[in-house]
């Protein structure tokens, strides 16, 4: 499992975080800062600023309980293109049966399926399924 190891706030939003694998990646947090817990460090740049590694958790918290998933940061850290080609091997990877358990544990609706892509992925996402369904 990779972790993260160091965090330094940069301008805005955005952060540089190293990982236990000795990668180091830049990583704008701003979409990811919604809800209850997130919306504080939006509003109080003193509070983002606080940013800190848990030593136990491995991964960034604030002093308002707030913290972010270590794998989901370390996705986000590499370019488009790989973030791109890892979802689709998740989902390619699955059976229907695991597909389905997923969605329905993601949505309690097992009418719908669905996957959650950042915004800045979604042409790259739609052109590789063009490709693969051309193939």
């Amino acid at each position: 499992m990779i972790r993260i190891t160091s965090v330094e706030v940069l301008d805005g939003f955005r952060v540089r975080l190293g990982f236990t694998d000795e990668t180091v990646g830049d990583v704008d947090l701003k979409p990811y800062l919604r809800g209850p817990v997130f919306e504080p460090l939006v509003r109080d740049r003193q509070l983002f600023k606080s940013v800190r590694v848990d030593p136990e958790c491995q991964t960034i918290v604030w002093p308002n309980g707030a913290d972010m998933d270590p794998d989901v940061l370390y996705d986000l850290t590499r370019p488009a293109h790989q973030r791109v080609h890892h979802i689709l091997e998740h989902y390619e990877a699955q059976t229907d049966h695991d597909a389905t358990a997923e969605d329905e544990a993601a949505r309690q609706d097992a009418g719908n399926t669905w996957i959650e892509v950042p915004v800045d992925l979604v042409p790259e996402v739609r052109a590789l399924i063009a490709k693969r369904r051309g193939r």
